[in-house]
């Protein structure tokens, strides 16, 4: 996201989290969808630019000031320690 470019991604909670109002989601496993929203991404080039400054300006942050990692880092390790146990 700090390459100020427009993001289109699926709308699974895990990117939702990541990319949170600075992206275009589509519905997961719908190409029809992601058809669309690339069209609309090829149709609208000032909306894509206006996205992709506000993910460089806010990248780092979700719209209320904080960006937390914490929640998919604790799941991720707690995932990890489950699998890598007999």
């Amino acid at each position: 996201m700090s390459y100020e470019k427009c993001v289109i991604y699926s709308d699974i909670p895990e990117n939702a989290e990541a990319v949170e109002r600075v992206g275009i989601p589509f519905r997961k496993r719908d190409i029809d969808n992601l058809a669309s929203k690339i069209g609309f991404v090829l149709e609208n080039p000032s909306y894509c630019e206006e996205l992709g400054t506000r993910q460089k300006k806010g990248g780092k942050e979700n719209t209320t000031g904080v960006r937390s990692w914490l929640r998919p880092k604790k799941f991720t390790i707690h995932y990890l320690d489950r699998t890598a146990s007999p």
